[in-house]
């Protein structure tokens, strides 16, 4: 009668199977190991398994054909042309489509401001206009450009953080100026609405830009759950608790 130090096939390939999987065993290794020395059929069972383990790792996984325009064909739906889910996907994020609008508004301001409309900043009287005329142009280009840019943001997120840099530090700027010519009376009320379209636009800006950079980020391991391991009720008994060692821990 032979003598496999008194172990079971069964437990030693599954302690085979939780070395080759890295996992830390119940069974000590010396007792595998003498079971493996004396049992032909296990010593085949593991150059099968160690043969079929290297060949699947070698095997690259190929691509599958997409096949959402066929299921969805087959179901009866019709495919979405790709400008009618960009935009519904735009319409879903309320900061996106508020940082879009105002700067449509900025567009619209200096469009505004081309066609004559000077908002209090040109003085008609005074002799000093012709200044005045040229700092509009300059009012012009930069309500055109921020409202662009705010536009372009909202469409593509990657530039909603150099779109919220930028109006940031010329809304700091700005409310310091305002605050001082309104004291002196140097600033029209109709300017200073005309401002407030631009410091929305920061405020969704921002919204947008801190949506981006939450969403780049990678979940830290320590806040992440484990996932639910579930066992079956047919797996044996010792591959049952082999899973549940961690692999630093040696089994009694």
């Amino acid at each position: 009668m032979r003598d496999d130090t008194a172990m079971r096939c069964e437990v030693a390939r599954e302690a085979l199977s939780a070395r080759l999987d890295g996992e830390a065993a119940q069974v000590p290794a010396q007792r595998v190991d003498a079971h493996l020395g004396s049992c032909h059929e296990c010593r085949d069972w593991l150059i099968g398994v160690a043969v079929q383990t290297r060949r699947l790792s070698s095997v690259e996984a190929g691509r599958a054909p997409d096949l959402v325009e066929q299921i969805m064909a087959s179901a009866g739906v019709a495919p979405l042309p790709p400008y009618r889910r960009w935009l519904r996907e735009l319409a879903s994020d309320y900061r996106r489509c508020g940082l879009v609008a105002v700067g449509v508004v900025q567009v619209a301001l200096a469009l505004a401001q081309i066609a004559g409309i000077d908002f209090g900043l040109v003085s008609h009287h005074a002799h000093g206009a012709a200044t005045g005329a040229h700092l509009l142009h300059e009012s012009t280009a930069w309500f055109l450009a921020l409202g662009v840019a705010m536009i372009a943001a909202g469409i593509w997120t990657a530039a909603a953080v150099g779109v919220a840099a930028i109006a940031g530090a010329f809304a700091v700027a700005l409310l310091g100026y305002v605050a001082v010519d309104a004291c002196t009376g140097q600033v029209t009320a109709a300017r200073i609405a005309s401002h407030l379209p631009m410091l929305i636009g920061l405020v969704f800006a921002l919204l947008v830009a801190r949506e981006r950079v939450g969403s780049a980020k990678p979940e830290s391991d320590g806040g992440a759950e484990a996932p639910e391991l579930v066992l079956t009720p047919r797996a044996p008994a010792a591959r049952r608790r082999a899973h549940l060692w961690p692999v630093n821990r040696s089994a009694a």
